[in-house]
């Protein structure tokens, strides 16, 4: 199969993750955010996490992204192609302080949002310019989420379509 009638998830991840680790804001900001590609777990993530890939960093097969594709009407092969990857970021401390990693956990989303807005394209990924966005976030927070102190847990979407084949 070629590039050009496959789904454009893997190759967005891949940006993003790219894009995220580079980014003075997050992989490359003081004090840096962990950027994780996918579910890797063997290691404590420090106390700022951002994951790539996954929408549940507790389970043992998270979700990645789902993506669904329609005829384009554009010939044979043409297909759009709505993708939606997973995210999750985390702050957390070995203190009972919910609210100061609700604002780190607030301030690594708000990152990830600004660098997506920034190129909406996914680095040309996706085919139609100024689609990619952070389109849904889901909270957590509790001391529950850590081996001892708080933290804050957000997982989001970021959606955007391509067009793909033809």
């Amino acid at each position: 199969m070629s590039t050009t009638s496959s789904s454009r998830v893997p190759a967005a991840i891949d940006y993003l993750v790219t894009l995220f680790q580079g980014a003075a804001t997050l992989g490359a900001a003081v004090p840096p955010v962990n950027v994780i590609d996918g579910p890797k777990v063997t290691a404590d993530p420090g106390p700022l996490a951002l994951w790539v890939g996954v929408d549940d960093i507790t389970s043992p097969a998270p979700a990645a992204a789902d993506d669904t594709q329609q005829w384009a009407a554009l010939g044979r092969m043409a297909r759009n192609e709505q993708l939606v990857i997973y995210c999750t970021a985390q702050a957390k401390s070995g203190s009972d302080d919910p609210r100061s990693m609700r604002v780190a956990c607030a301030a690594i989303v708000a990152a990830a949002e600004d660098l997506v807005r920034g190129d909406a394209s996914l680095g040309g990924v996706v085919s139609t310019p100024g689609n990619a966005a952070v389109t849904a976030i889901r909270w957590q927070q509790g001391p529950g989420l850590t081996g001892g102190g708080t933290a804050a847990r957000a997982v989001f979407e970021i959606t955007a379509q391509a067009r793909i084949g033809g």
